[in-house]
């Protein structure tokens, strides 16, 4: 599979460092065949120019540049794996230039397999401590400080999903708090500080009670590895893809391996 990196930051380095090891053992044979940025010395902007040298595109380059980084790569029939966050109001224009093209892209906030499933058991959680009017529920997040959008794509996904799940709660509040907050609004806390890759955690609180379930990134390799796979997965594919869909099909094929074990083991009588 022949990659290009669109963005040579420290996600598209560590893309770069990701591929040429042991490490992706799961993913067939990656090559980096090509390196796009606006600034970064030894890359190059990206143009019609060199399309034939890498089947899909990992973009984390900057929100302002994803439309057109999709309309560029579309028209030039390639597959489209998008991790830069903040571009969702142009979602409708980038899903009518993947369907006029014919190609496949998928985008997520966070392509770390172990956010991903974090994301799941809060909404197991939210679904359950809903039910009871004594608790409420907050979101924090902490990133580093060079990061561009506040809050993060993941918290925010975060908040969607409870959101979708706690009836007491109606909308986000992410501004600078002065005051109270209102009762059916759900804070996002932001922070910005050193080199930290990634935390996010959910408080859930009552009087009596205080759970907190939290997700801290150790490094950007999850969310590097995640990204490669999410490219094998997508070549073929035509459409917008999330990582719903990627780990749809990853759960089932889990889901028919374990199956299969218990046939064979006689666990299944």
């Amino acid at each position: 599979m022949r990659v290009a990196i669109i963005g040579y930051g420290k996600m598209g380095r560590e893309i770069e460092r990701l591929a040429g090891t042991a490490n992706v053992s799961s993913v067939e044979k990656i090559e980096i065949s090509e390196i796009f940025d606006v600034s970064a010395p030894i890359a190059k902007p990206l143009t019609d120019a060199d399309m034939s040298t890498f089947d899909v595109a990992i973009d984390f380059s900057a929100p302002a540049a994803v439309v057109e980084n999709s309309r560029l790569l579309a028209r030039n029939k390639k597959q489209i794996v998008v991790g830069t966050t903040g571009w969702y109001q142009h979602l409708s224009d980038v899903t009518k230039i993947i369907a006029d093209a014919g190609v496949g892209l998928m985008y997520s906030p966070n392509y770390s397999v172990g956010v991903y499933l974090f994301t799941r058991l809060v909404r197991v959680a939210a679904r359950e401590f809903q039910l009871f009017d004594e608790f409420d529920v907050a979101i924090r997040e902490t990133h580093h400080r060079h990061k561009a959008d506040a809050p993060s794509g993941t918290a925010l996904r975060l908040g969607e999903v409870v959101l979708e799940q706690w009836k007491g709660k109606k909308s986000l509040f992410t501004g600078a708090l002065q005051g109270a907050i209102p009762p059916d609004a759900l804070q996002i806390i932001s922070a910005r500080v050193g080199e930290v890759a990634g935390e996010h955690a959910v408080t859930i609180d009552s009087a009596s009670d205080a759970i907190e379930m939290k997700h801290t990134a150790k490094n950007r390799s999850g969310f590097a590895l995640g990204a490669l796979r999410a490219a094998q997965w997508l070549q073929g594919k035509k459409g917008m893809f999330t990582m719903d869909d990627f780990m749809a099909d990853m759960m089932h094929d889990f889901n028919d391996e374990f199956s299969q074990l218990e046939e064979l083991s006689g666990l299944s009588e």
